[in-house]
């Protein structure tokens, strides 16, 4: 899990700019996401949800898997 959650920061990091720009022409003005994605207003926090997300599955199928 530490791996997934390291690579989402390293390429945050390295394309902030791209993806800020990606996330302010397309994901604002495009119907696609769910709707917890839709109301988040910037790119850094949708980031943030993203990580928080993927923490808790990855922690609930480990708990799954490892029964």
């Amino acid at each position: 899990m530490k791996h997934v959650l390291d690579t989402i920061d390293r390429t945050q990091m390295l394309y902030h700019k791209e993806l800020e720009n990606d996330f302010q022409n397309w994901e604002k003005k495009f119907n696609w996401c769910s709707d917890e994605m839709k109301a988040i207003e910037d790119y850094d926090a949708q980031i943030s949800y993203m990580k928080e997300w993927i923490e808790k599955r990855m922690k609930w199928l480990y708990t799954i898997y490892n029964k």
